[in-house]
Order: C-alpha cells, then sequence, then structure tokens
C-alpha cells in the first residue's frame, strides 16, 4: 500500500486488520428514551452497544395479565456465545415514563440465568398499552465486537378461547418463537404441530385431557 502525503496537510487511512470485528451496517437501535425503536415482527434480531455507556431502547404494544421475556444473549466476534464481551442488564417501563424514572421491572445483574452468555428480565403485563425496555452494558465499555442477540417471547392471544375436555387443537399468535419452546395446556404438556416465529399451532392428547376434566 502506498500513501502519498505532502508538507502541512493531514492525511487519513483506515486499517482494517485480519479477523477485526464489524459492526452491521443496519441497525434497529435507538439511543433515545423517549424514541424508543419498534421491534422486528419476528421478535429476534442482533445488536451491539456502540457507544460506552449507551443504551438501546425498543417499544412493544401488550395486553394486560400477560407475561413477556426480554432474552439478551452476548456474542463475540467470530458470533460465539461469550460472557467475556458485553455484560447487559434491562429495564421495562411504560411508554409514557419520564426519562429518569426507575423502571416498572429491571434485572440487577447480567447472565441472571443458567445458560452462559443469557440475560433474561420477565415481566407481567399489568395493563395493555405501548411498553419500553431498554438494554445497556453494565461494563460501560461498548466496543463494535461487544455484539448480543436479542429475543422478545410474548403470547398475545389464543384461539379458540374456549377447548374441549378431550383435545383440541389451538393457534397461538405472538412473536419470539422457536422450535424448542414446550408448550403446557392446563397443566398438560401439548405437542407443537406447526410454528413459526408469529404463530404456534399446538395440540394437546386428548386420554390426559379428559382424565383432568
Amino acid at each position: 500500500m502506498s500513501v502519498t502525503v505532502s508538507l502541512g496537510a493531514d492525511t487519513q487511512q483506515d486499517l482494517v486488520m485480519t479477523g477485526a470485528a464489524v459492526a452491521p451496517a443496519d441497525t434497529l437501535d435507538s439511543q433515545d428514551f423517549l424514541n424508543p425503536a419498534t421491534i422486528p415482527a419476528g421478535g429476534q434480531w442482533l445488536s451491539w452497544f456502540d457507544i460506552p455507556g449507551g443504551t438501546n431502547y425498543y417499544t412493544i404494544t401488550a395486553k394486560a395479565n400477560r407475561t413477556l421475556s426480554v432474552e439478551v444473549t452476548t456474542i463475540d466476534e467470530q458470533g460465539n456465545t461469550t460472557q467475556e464481551k458485553a455484560q447487559p442488564v434491562i429495564g421495562f417501563w411504560f411508554l409514557v415514563a419520564s426519562p429518569g424514572v426507575r423502571p416498572r421491572f429491571a434485572t440487577q445483574y447480567p447472565f441472571n440465568t443458567t445458560a452462559p452468555g443469557v440475560s433474561r428480565l420477565n415481566a407481567r403485563v399489568p395493563a395493555t398499552g405501548p411498553y419500553r425496555f431498554g438494554i445497556t452494558d453494565l461494563r460501560n465499555d461498548g466496543r463494535p465486537d461487544y455484539a448480543h442477540h436479542v429475543r422478545v417471547l410474548y403470547a398475545d392471544s389464543i384461539s379458540p378461547e374456549r377447548v374441549n375436555a378431550g383435545g383440541d387443537t389451538l393457534q397461538v399468535l405472538g412473536t419470539g418463537f422457536q422450535t424448542n419452546l414446550a408448550v403446557h395446556v392446563g397443566g398438560v404438556a401439548a405437542s407443537v404441530v406447526d410454528f413459526s416465529a408469529n404463530s404456534l399451532t399446538v395440540k394437546f392428547p386428548t386420554s390426559r385431557m379428559a382424565s383432568r376434566a
């Protein structure tokens, strides 16, 4: 590589090291508390902390008496799960909350699950409406390779609302669904017969439901 310089001038050249971390070109993040980003339809996305001490804010609309989970998995520059990079903590507010107000729900520490590199906030929705949640780095020295995978798991509605004691098929609409989800209906394990990120079709056993009727 050749760099031409001239007397009294400044020359800037970016050098990318082999294997260096590269931040994604696009992001859904918002670092503005009053203008959070809307989560994607599938409820899963890749993010990162692009400035030290920065907080990414998102919004979701949820119904009363539902429970939702915000799960953050930290990864390294190769995409492997790690606990040596970011240390995410999560807060959850009503959307109408003012800046500086303490979150209604929050994780005190990162990696509060048994899964390596995973931080999770479980929140019971007190009323129907829009909410805000924020993710920040307790380590407070964000870099482009401090990436993390975010997943919001939320079941919004179930149909039909009434089922036969002798067994039936249900459709669950929501976000963040995955293949490894376990579903229980009235304490009885159900089988997932079809799924997408926003829809589950489950069938529960006839005999077991009938015996509990």
